[in-house]
């Protein structure tokens, strides 16, 4: 559901939609969350098998095995708008969270929200292309998005951890853990491991971010709210 709908009965069409086309013949999200997994994965490992590990070349390399001469310039363009569709969503989506989750409530009441959501795309999109050359040596861009997506995707995980086995947990002892997850992950990517200081692999590291996220959840929940958390488990989440 998007964090932006007004409550789970206008968020439910949203999610729907993002699994399978809003039509009677469309195949339910489920059956389109099972296929879309080989078509990402399968290549990858023909790939492999074929040419060996060379990294983010492979679908390149593949695909240009395969693919006639002269659909060569019909593919970059379908490279090029999945890549502009995709920096769309994203931005469209920073501008709705930002001005709906939090300059509503943290700053005040948007007058014109079509002037702010320009600021904001420009803001945003500058700031994308500031960072180009912070990260344009990187060996793998793939493998540099799966870890810069732990910034978020841990300490999130941690609030719905707290919400859904939980009971008596405070919202502010959620954003809590969430604000602790991103610090101490944004301290090993940029600080710790380039130093050195800390080798461990960031997915291994992701779960150390996720456990102590909720833990500190748990204790802002109980030190500085006090309020006692309830162990619930799965048994009061309803089935999908």
């Amino acid at each position: 559901m998007s964090s932006s709908a007004e409550g789970l009965s206008s968020g439910s069409p949203g999610a729907s939609a993002a699994g399978s086309e809003m039509t009677n013949s469309a195949p339910p999200p489920t059956l389109c969350a099972v296929i879309v997994p080989p078509i990402v994965v399968i290549p990858g490992v023909v790939a492999y098998k074929l040419f060996g590990d060379i990294g983010d070349a492979a679908y390149g390399r593949l695909v240009g095995e395969v693919l006639p001469g002269w659909m060569a310039g019909a593919f970059a363009a379908m490279v090029a708008a999945a890549v502009i569709t995709t920096f769309s969503a994203v931005l469209n989506s920073t501008v709705a969270l930002y001005s709906v989750d939090f300059h509503d409530q943290f700053i005040g009441k948007v007058g014109d929200h079509w002037r702010l959501a320009a600021v904001v795309s420009v803001v945003v999109t500058v700031f994308a292309i500031a960072v180009v050359p912070v990260y344009q040596s990187a060996e793998s861009i793939i493998n540099l998005l799966q870890q810069l997506n732990g910034l978020l995707s841990m300490p999130v995980l941690s609030a719905f951890v707290v919400g859904l086995l939980f009971r008596g947990v405070g919202s502010a002892a959620a954003i809590t853990g969430v604000c602790w997850g991103f610090a101490l992950y944004a301290g090993y990517t940029f600080l710790w491991h380039p130093s050195g200081l800390i080798g461990m692999h960031y997915i291994d590291f992701m779960v150390i971010v996720l456990a102590s996220s909720v833990l500190a959840a748990l204790a802002c929940n109980r030190f500085v709210l006090g309020r006692r958390a309830q162990w619930m488990g799965l048994r009061d989440v309803a089935p999908a």
